[in-house]
């Protein structure tokens, strides 16, 4: 528009202000208003669509912003494992009350982190899926059609981007809330708008039917064909009726949204337009002498708009359009308060989006991270912290630090001393006992620098099971040194067994004359005795006997040795074919010379049942691995046998052949109490163990679960009742994985 100075602006009016405003008004009201309407209508819809546009793709960049998070997580070290991951994707679901389910699959396919965590999901092959394989074609984010979940009754899509050699995928629900639906409804104002997924189906539509029924968009694949990346606005049919619809697809997703308005409501206001302007003609005409009296006002008005429009971006509503004023000085200021808003507005929500996402990440640390002042007061308290000490935000900023973490007191010094100098300060490994439990933490001390307040942050990290794996590996190089030392052992006990039971031998042989021996008759004749009488006086003396019994002890020595020395052997890790009830049966020989004095159990002294199928096959694993696996069982049982002081103790063993699972099965029992269900769901976890602190790590059962399950692709179950006592049920594949092939099969 053509600006002119207000004195300018004066004189003319002072001249024109009968002729040109009756002039002006009777062209406009004939021939400008339905163009302007049109126009005008045109833009609200653009501006609507723009704006549900922004709504959708917020709502969908929310599951998005989840992945991300977790590869932020990622990249910061704090995932190291698939417990973390699946932590990671619990804080992440916590967040997006959208996002129904969040996975993790590796490069195969195959799930190894999900979270809600439903266990039959772990290991669930997923390459075939179009979320998968086209994220990992494609090295890029993949949007999903919108598509009816097996597991529920309503639509939902998902997204994925690639991922350590994986795809990380978050499923997200389109109706669960009805968030896109309500918020289209909300701004559409009673208006028609539809949405649609990349393939044409509704997901949102006025009629929800047709989302139920994934009914697809007549106009879609028309729409398709002719957008060039612009806005398309044409005529189409809707229902039987006419409607100017304004139809646009998201760059991301390839969503379609249309707003559809009525041919009628172009229509209508434009025949009132020309009533309107009619009468407003002859309105201006009659009054149009009072007109140049009144001219003051024409400036005041504007100044009394400008000023209302910078008050409300005053007071934060920067969404307001400032009018265009005729008045070139006005109109300069109308546009540097506009440009003003803009800035403003575009610099609180960096600052907004930077709080939150420096708010996510420090909620996302699986360390408690806690912030003081030079006061040693709270000042910061993420989500970690929350959760181990009971301390909601509300209730821990403002707190003494050491009210709020009691076990902090011993590090008062410390932190003060890091808050004054500026020194960094550590207390690794620190040992705390909190629900009487022995937790070991990390204490890290960071003052705050580069601001005129002094203060710190402080990280503890729980390392307990770092400690623990630590202590756990000392013990096992320990056992490694008695298990060389008891081999050693072995072969020095075999050396003086094998000259005994020779000697024995030899002796039986000289001591008798069943054998003819000429040099036994020769001696005897030289000492003058009879060798008949010198059996007889063996016989009475029960002689025989007794060497009978040293030979038969000696064997026995000799074959536990040999067990011992099967066991101690180093495992070469090499699979190998076994017969498992012979390894059942050595095994047990084995365990029978275990009798331990403090734990009060003894082999000797239970019953075997033994029942094994005929023909069994030999199956391929590593024999030294399942030894130990049964050895544990064993073990376990057996103080559990002696600790309950079960009358006649007594241990089952049974292998069979199942063709339906292409597998050999050993069931290993005893008639001990029976394990209760909230026992046997833990009872394959590491470090968890019932027996009194220094008499087990509870490794021993976790370790035979990884063997089985993870280095022979087999399973292992507990069942436990009165009337069955504990079995364990042990499954191993008649045939060699692909994996561990080490067989010349």
């Amino acid at each position: 528009m053509n600006r002119i100075s207000i004195r300018r602006f004066l004189f003319r009016n002072l001249i024109y202000t009968i002729f040109i405003p009756i002039l002006i008004l009777g062209v406009a009201g004939i021939f400008i208003p339905s163009r302007i309407l049109s126009k005008e209508i045109s833009a609200a819809d653009k501006n609507q669509a723009i704006l549900i546009e922004t709504l959708v793709e917020y709502y969908l960049d929310a599951p998005l912003q989840g992945l991300m998070s977790v590869v932020s997580i990622y990249e910061s070290g704090l995932i190291k494992d698939t417990d973390e991951m699946t932590k990671a994707l619990r804080l992440i679901s916590a967040a997006n009350d959208d996002v129904l389910n969040l996975q993790y699959a590796d490069a195969r396919g195959h799930v190894i982190a999900v979270y809600p965590r439903e266990n039959h999901l772990i290991g669930t092959d997923v390459s075939g899926h179009d979320y998968f394989h086209e994220t990992m074609k494609g090295d890029k984010i993949f949007w999903s059609p919108s598509f009816i979940s097996e597991y529920a009754d309503y639509p939902m899509s998902t997204v994925s981007i690639p991922f350590e050699n994986g795809v990380l995928t978050a499923f997200f629900s389109l109706t669960n809330n009805g968030k896109i639906r309500n918020a289209v409804n909300l701004l559409g104002s009673g208006q028609l708008i539809t949405v649609t997924d990349q393939n044409g189906v509704y997901i949102v539509s006025p009629d929800n039917r047709k989302v139920l029924l994934r009914e697809y968009s007549p106009i879609f694949y028309e729409a398709k064909k002719h957008w060039e990346g612009e806005r398309l606005i044409w005529r189409s049919e809707y229902e039987g009726k006419s409607y100017i619809t304004n139809i646009n697809f998201l760059e991301d997703t390839g969503w379609m949204i249309v707003l559809y308005r009525s041919v009628k409501e172009f229509e209508t206001p434009i025949k009132t337009l020309y009533l309107w302007f009619i009468s407003l003609l002859i309105f201006v005409v009659l009054i149009s002498v009072f007109i140049g009296g009144k001219l003051s006002n024409r400036l005041s008005i504007p100044l009394e708009i400008l000023v209302s429009s910078v008050k409300t971006i005053a007071g934060g509503d920067y969404n307001i359009k400032l009018p265009e004023i005729q008045f070139t000085e006005l109109d300069l200021l109308s546009e540097a308060f506009q440009k003003m808003s803009v800035e403003i507005r575009l610099r609180e929500n960096e600052l907004r989006y930077t709080g939150r996402h420096i708010s996510n990440i420090i909620d996302s640390m699986q360390s408690i991270l806690v912030g003081v002042n030079e006061d040693l007061i709270i000042t910061l308290w993420n989500r970690q912290a929350v959760e181990k000490t009971g301390l909601t935000a509300e209730m821990a900023l403002g707190q003494s630090i050491e009210h709020a973490i009691p076990r902090l007191s011993v590090e008062m010094d410390r932190i003060r001393e890091a808050v004054t100098h500026g020194v960094e300060k550590s207390d690794l490994k620190h040992p705390s006992v909190v629900n009487g439990n022995t937790l070991y933490e990390d204490i890290m001390i960071y003052p705050l620098s580069g601001e005129k307040k002094r203060g710190a942050v402080i990280r503890i990290s729980d390392v307990t099971g770092q400690v623990k794996m630590q202590e756990m590996l000392i013990q096992n190089e320990k056992m490694l040194s008695v298990g060389g030392l008891a081999a050693g052992m072995a072969h020095e006990i075999n050396n003086p067994l094998a000259g005994l039971l020779q000697t024995l031998s030899v002796m039986g042989g000289r001591l008798g004359n069943e054998t003819g021996l000429k040099q036994n008759l020769i001696a005897a004749e030289e000492v003058g005795i009879s060798l008949d009488d010198m059996k007889r006086y063996m016989e009475i003396r029960e002689l025989p006997r007794m060497m009978e019994s040293i030979s038969e002890s000696g064997k026995r020595i000799a074959a536990i040795v040999e067990n011992m020395l099967t066991f101690a052997r180093k495992d070469e890790s090499k699979v190998t074919f076994c017969n498992i009830p012979e390894l059942l049966d050595s095994t047990l020989e084995l365990a029978s010379t275990d009798f331990n004095l403090k734990k009060k159990f003894d082999f000797k002294k239970i019953s075997i049942l033994r029942e094994y199928e005929e023909f069994l096959p030999e199956i391929p694993c590593e024999r030294g691995k399942i030894q130990q696996v049964i050895l544990n069982i064993l073990q376990n049982g057996a103080q559990a046998l002696a600790g309950e002081n079960i009358p006649d103790p007594e241990f089952r063993l049974k292998a069979s052949c199942s063709k339906a699972t292409d597998s050999l099965v050993f069931e290993i029992g005893n008639n001990g109490p029976p394990i209760s269900d909230d026992l046997i769901k833990h009872i394959f976890e590491p470090f968890f163990t019932t027996k009194p602190v220094g008499e087990g790590t509870g490794l021993g059962l976790s370790v035979s679960y990884f063997i089985v399950t993870e280095n022979h692709k087999g399973t292992m179950r507990v069942e436990s009742n009165d009337e069955l006592g504990v079995n364990f049920v042990i499954s191993l594949p008649l045939t060699v994985s692909s994996e561990n092939q080490d067989l010349p099969l």
